[in-house]
């Protein structure tokens, strides 16, 4: 899926926390682009950046309706089924 926006959220627990949008197909005019009416797959994760500048972001959470229908992912807790 594509990146089409990334939000910043308040900080909790002194982290700085962040929510990207992901659609698809890649959009080709971000500004009139509706994922209710364009999109045929979207999703929405939350992460943060870890302590290391050069590492990569970590997903805690995501929906999306990359298997068909939405579900919901804790991937803070990988035991966890998706719901």
């Amino acid at each position: 899926m594509h990146k089409l926006r990334t939000l910043t959220l308040p900080p909790h627990r002194g982290r700085d926390f962040f929510a990207t949008v992901f659609v698809e197909p890649d959009p080709e005019n971000f500004d009139s682009f509706d994922p209710s009416e364009d999109a045929s797959q979207w999703g929405i994760s939350v992460h943060f950046q870890p302590d290391d500048p050069y590492a990569s972001h970590i997903e805690i959470v995501r929906i999306d309706t990359e298997h068909g229908e939405p579900h919901f992912d804790r991937l803070y807790e990988p035991s966890q089924p998706k719901d």
